[in-house]
């Protein structure tokens, strides 16, 4: 019965990945892949850290775990530094922009604790 569960969580897994990839190579518009290519990624590897927990593989589930939330917080950045350059470009209050430093801070923070994490 475990193994017959083990076969089905695969199959889920692998039917979700290809009907993802499927609807991403379908967007008409390069910028539209480009924007949404992180979020792909992070598809594919959330599908790894589910066979990794299905196979019973710990390591490779820390791994990937680390690797998702890796790419999390250069997403975060990455907003919050497109957010920063637009203020800047459009000449925002300074009391609005001074809003964004929390953001920076939690930002920098998520990342030091990443890296430096054992």
């Amino acid at each position: 019965m475990e193994k017959i569960t083990k076969i089905i969580g695969i199959t889920i897994v692998i039917i979700s990945c290809l009907v993802l990839t499927f609807f991403f190579l379908r967007l008409p518009e390069l910028e539209i892949k480009f924007v949404l290519s992180p979020f792909f990624v992070c598809g594919f590897l959330i599908a790894g850290l589910i066979l990794s927990k299905i196979l019973g593989k710990s390591l490779l589930e820390y791994k990937v775990f680390r690797i998702i939330i890796m790419i999390l917080i250069i997403l975060w950045l990455i907003f919050i530094l497109i957010c920063t350059i637009e203020m800047i470009r459009n000449h925002a209050n300074i009391i609005y922009s001074l809003l964004l430093i929390p953001f920076w801070l939690f930002g920098a923070y998520a990342l030091y604790s990443d890296i430096t994490k054992k």
